[in-house]
């Protein structure tokens, strides 16, 4: 599945014009479903992976 900046970029680069992502948002959020600060990581990180 799409979980990382460098999926992301992959499939813009192809025109994809847009992603799921759902089950990497959830896994960042951790195993007790509070690390809020990995999720924010991860959606910068995808966010910016979009810009072209």
């Amino acid at each position: 599945g799409v979980s990382r900046p460098r999926h992301v970029r992959a499939l813009a680069r192809a025109g994809a014009d847009g992603v799921i992502v759902a089950s990497a948002l959830v896994d960042a959020l951790g195993t007790d479903g509070r690390d809020v600060a990995g999720l924010r990581r991860l959606v910068a990180g995808l966010r910016a992976a979009t810009r072209r």
